[in-house]
């Protein structure tokens, strides 16, 4: 257990950072055995305070855990869930989002897990056939919830490449407030608009779109409709 406020200093050669850290309650567990180990953090109204940030980061209510397999050094196999309540992100100027109500969140990470994210460690982690599974992923923000699942890669050219299956609950609220803070072009909020809308009158379930997402070549697909492009994730140095 951690009671009291505290301070968390972060130093390397290219940062000097603190940050005022204030909890109603933290525990902290750690278990390993038998090959495996596994990590928890639970938090309850956390607030973090640093220059480094724009305005205080704030969670209402955070349980985190983390497994992997351990042996000879390495780490295979790592899963991370993650439920959250009340998470209000690190803005940057005129983003649309200001608040995440509710955060669940299953990952598998197959595979070793790289020593150091550089391009050559996760060339070699793809090219092993290393994964990124999503049995459950679940946000809510305002009137807006989104849930799927699916498998995350890496292609060829270090771009990400995937494919979920989604279901999204209050899309117009979702399309006016990235219409508002200009992350669409009117042209795009249309086009999103008018697919959602189609979709949604073929939905089995009132009020919300059923669709698959996918990302290949370097497009995002709703459905067969192209909605952005995406670049490679890190450059060949």
């Amino acid at each position: 257990e951690i009671i009291g406020d505290h301070q968390l200093v972060v130093q390397d050669p290219t940062i000097n950072a603190t940050y005022a850290v204030s909890t109603e309650e933290v525990r902290f567990s750690l278990q390993a055995g038998n090959g495996r180990g596994r990590a928890n953090i639970l938090l309850r109204q956390a607030r973090v305070v640093s220059q480094q940030l724009v305005r205080p980061f704030v969670l209402a209510v955070g349980d985190f855990t983390v497994s992997a397999t351990l042996g000879h050094g390495e780490i295979s196999d790592l899963s991370v869930e993650v439920e959250a309540n009340g998470l209000e992100p690190l803005p940057v100027a005129a983003h649309p989002v200001k608040a995440i109500d509710q955060v669940s969140l299953r990952a598998i990470w197959t595979g070793l897990v790289p020593p150091e994210v550089s391009y050559d460690a996760l060339a070699e982690w793809r090219d092993r056939g290393g994964t990124i599974e999503l049995p459950r992923a679940f946000v809510k923000i305002g009137e807006t919830s989104v849930s799927g699942d699916g498998t995350f890669a890496l292609d060829q050219a270090m771009r990400p490449l995937a494919a979920f299956n989604a279901q999204v609950r209050g899309f117009e609220a979702a399309l006016d407030m990235l219409s508002t803070a200009q992350e669409l072009s009117p042209i795009e909020g249309a086009a999103m608009r008018i697919a959602l809308r189609l979709m949604a009158k073929r939905s089995r379930r009132p009020g919300s779109v059923e669709f698959p997402l996918t990302i290949q070549d370097g497009r995002v697909y709703v459905g067969r409709v192209s909605v952005a492009r995406l670049g490679p994730l890190l450059h060949k140095p």
